[in-house]
């Protein structure tokens, strides 16, 4: 019981900056949150999936069950289900 609350612990973080990108394919909203590691929340259509921080020879990348999320160079790109998308901020 303690390991799962520290793990709880580790995940429950003050609301991120959310990101809403949009593709070709569709739209992906990729929340950032301040946990340790550091994680984000990914949203497309129904589905949520959580990403946890991974090394990355540049940009930010995030894996999780079934998810792929690399922000480089202004762009995203995201591995869903295994359908690969690109996206680009929405502002």
């Amino acid at each position: 019981m303690k390991r799962i609350r520290r793990l709880m612990d580790k995940l429950i973080a003050p609301p991120g900056r959310k990101i809403s990108l949009k593709g070709e394919k569709s739209q992906v909203i990729a929340t950032r949150r301040q946990t340790n590691p550091p994680s984000v929340l990914v949203e497309r259509g129904d589905r949520t999936v959580l990403g946890m921080l991974v090394p990355a020879a540049s940009g930010a990348k995030y894996e999780g069950a079934n998810l792929v999320f690399w922000e480089h160079q202004g762009e995203a790109h995201v591995t869903w289900m295994d359908v690969e998308l690109k996206c680009k901020p929405v502002w």
